[in-house]
């Protein structure tokens, strides 16, 4: 058969078609394209060579990858293991936490850097609340002044020994308040007579006029014992019980 070539030239072929169409059909597969040594494949395309591989060669080259990309998606295994944190096996992930992350599917590895990463972080914010900077600065503005003070409390009340180790007990700005508040407590009070606490609202004159009240009769309060107990007690409160109470008979 007689066909035009590309140039306009006429060929001959054997069974009546241009080689490049009559010719064997284009594989759809090779077993390999490296350059110069392309070994054309047989028959259908293998089902397990996958579509985006024109060759057996490309998806051999490509399986270690493949290989490396599929071990990082490994799931999780029954029981994570601890061992990589060495002799500090200090778990900080609960129970709990650990049965989400087997739940999702987190492999070792990553549950590894996971926890590493959140034991750096826990350790960062517990020596931040635990250093001296943290603990001065909880204690307000005057923070040094307040130190000097219970430190000179103890040095003065406590012997060689029982000073120091108070002293290594004094670690917080919690213990330093407590401190305060024993030192509050135990401290001598002023008496309302001193310019203390005057709940009671008794003063000098209040007590004069007590001690001077007469009844209906002309008769001095005083003279009757429980109108007395209560001048006494209420003496007592204002002056703490002194020589400033004077007690004199009522005729």
């Amino acid at each position: 058969m007689l066909v035009m070539s590309e140039d306009n030239g006429v060929v001959d072929t054997a069974d009546g078609l241009p080689d490049e169409l009559g010719g064997d059909p284009k594989p759809s597969w090779h077993w390999s394209n490296s350059e110069g040594a392309e070994i054309a494949g047989e028959g259908d395309r293998p089902e397990w060579l996958l579509p985006k591989y024109n060759s057996v060669e490309a998806q051999a080259q490509a399986y270690p990858h493949l290989q490396k990309m599929a071990g990082n998606m490994t799931g999780a295994p029954d029981e994570y293991s601890m061992d990589f944190l060495g002799e500090d096996n200090d778990q900080v992930i609960s129970e709990d936490g650990m049965k989400m992350m087997r739940d999702h599917g987190v492999p070792q590895d990553a549950f590894e850097d996971f926890v590493s990463y959140h034991n750096k972080e826990i350790s960062d914010v517990v020596d931040y609340f635990t250093s001296a900077d943290r603990q001065m600065e909880m204690l307000g503005d005057n923070a040094e002044q307040r130190v000097d003070m219970v430190n000179r409390y103890l040095q003065a009340n406590l012997d060689e020994s029982d000073y120091s180790h108070a002293a290594d007990l004094l670690n917080s700005a919690e213990a330093v308040q407590l401190m305060e508040m024993m030192i509050d407590a135990t401290a001598p009070k002023k008496l309302p007579s001193e310019g203390g606490p005057n709940p009671d609202g008794m003063t000098e004159e209040k007590l004069d006029a007590m001690r001077n009240a007469k009844d209906e009769n002309g008769g001095y309060k005083m003279n009757d014992p429980e109108y007395r107990a209560r001048y006494e007690d209420s003496a007592r409160r204002f002056y703490g019980g002194g020589a400033d109470i004077q007690l004199v008979d009522f005729g």
